[in-house]
């Protein structure tokens, strides 16, 4: 009966995994270049991904400490502080595939962000871009992504631009492509 339980527990959990590509905003990026407001856009692969095994990498739970982070003078971590490091729990973390800046008007809301990624992003473009990225094709991107990196031509960004206006009407924004 536990074997059971067991073998539905596991059945249900892998059910439940999204098979889509992740793209959330990420407000670090929202800046103003060549007049010009520019967000940041993270890909997060989806389990099946070519470049997924890539970005799910184990970190350390914790600060290392400084034993833990002693270096010799080539700058390589020594063989005790590498020891160390052995003994400090890690946990799994997945990493974008794919950071992208995007040029976008002052104004620009959630919903219009999503129309976007809607419009420039389906299925086949993050399979192109996940490929070009895993088989090392960098010189592809900027063909995959041309008329891609810009929501508006038109929007002048000024110093009066308020970033952190930007940043909170789009904080949480995230959106699974299937």
């Amino acid at each position: 009966m536990k074997r059971l339980f067991l073998i539905l527990i596991i059945f249900l959990c892998f059910s439940m995994v999204v098979n889509a590509t992740t793209i959330k905003f990420n407000p670090t990026g929202t800046h103003i270049k060549d007049g010009l407001l520019k967000i940041r856009l993270d890909f997060y692969p989806d389990v099946n991904s070519k470049t997924y095994i890539e970005q799910y990498i184990d970190v350390f739970a914790r600060e290392l400490t400084e034993k833990e982070k002693e270096v010799d003078k080539e700058g390589n971590f020594t063989a005790k502080a590498l020891a160390l490091q052995k003994l400090v729990p890690t946990v799994k973390q997945l990493n974008p595939f794919l950071c992208l800046f995007i040029v976008v008007d002052p104004n620009i809301t959630k919903a219009q962000l999503l129309t976007y990624i809607q419009n420039n992003y389906g299925k086949a473009v993050i399979t192109e871009l996940d490929t070009a990225i895993k088989d090392g094709i960098k010189t592809a991107l900027p063909t995959i992504l041309k008329n891609k990196v810009s929501i508006t031509s038109q929007a002048i960004a000024t110093k009066e631009t308020d970033i952190e206006k930007v940043n909170a009407s789009l904080l949480g924004f995230e959106v699974d492509v299937k």
